[in-house]
This record gives C-alpha cells, structure tokens and sequence, in this order.
C-alpha cells in the first residue's frame, strides 16, 4: 500500500483498500498493524494528511481497536487539530478503560485548551 500512496497518492490507495474488501479478497488483507505502522511512517515523512486518511481507515476497518484510534489522535495533534485529537483519544479510552496512554494524551490536550 505504501509504493501505491507513493506512486498513485492516497486516494487511489484507499480506493484499491476499497476494491479489494468489496471483493472479499483476502490476498491483501492488511491487518491492523500494518495500517498503524503504515500510518505512522507516513507521519515521521510529513505525509501528515496521509497518514490521517490511513488512520481513518485503520479505524473504520478495526472499530473497536483502542489503539486505532489513539494513533488517529496522535495525527491531529501532529497536525495542531486539537478537537479531533481529543475526540480521537476520547474513543480510544471508550473502547479501553484502561489505556493510560490516551488518558495522559487527552488530559494533556485539556490543560492546553
């Protein structure tokens, strides 16, 4: 998915991501991880909408990951979108009472509202 986004942009990336589950094949069923990793590489390129997209993405195909969307709020910090960042964070702690890390990132956000 990655030499796509580079050769065709995202939006003909997403569209193959589209095709293919339309199509119930499962050649190229990216799982989760791969999607985060995918995402956060795009980030650490500056690809910063990018890497929203593939994290909206990871978190309508995985909706109940807690981690999903917790990357999806790292992106919109990295792009200063704080309200989208602390709904992102604020679903991820839904999904997983538990998840410190989103605490943390969230109650920071807070403090600087």
């Amino acid at each position: 998915m990655y030499n796509t986004i580079k050769e065709h942009g995202i939006n003909v990336a997403l569209n193959m991501y589209d095709s293919l589950k339309a199509a119930n094949d499962t050649t190229y069923d990216i799982a989760e991880s791969e999607l985060n990793t995918l995402g956060y590489q795009l980030v650490s390129e500056n690809k910063l909408n990018d890497a929203i997209a593939i994290f909206k993405l990871n978190t309508t195909s995985y909706p109940r990951s807690s981690n999903a969307f917790d990357s999806l709020g790292d992106a919109y910090v990295a792009v200063r979108d704080k309200d989208d960042a602390i709904k992102s964070y604020q679903i991820a702690i839904e999904l997983d009472k538990n998840n410190l890390e989103s605490i943390r990132k969230l109650n920071n956000l807070k403090k600087l509202k």
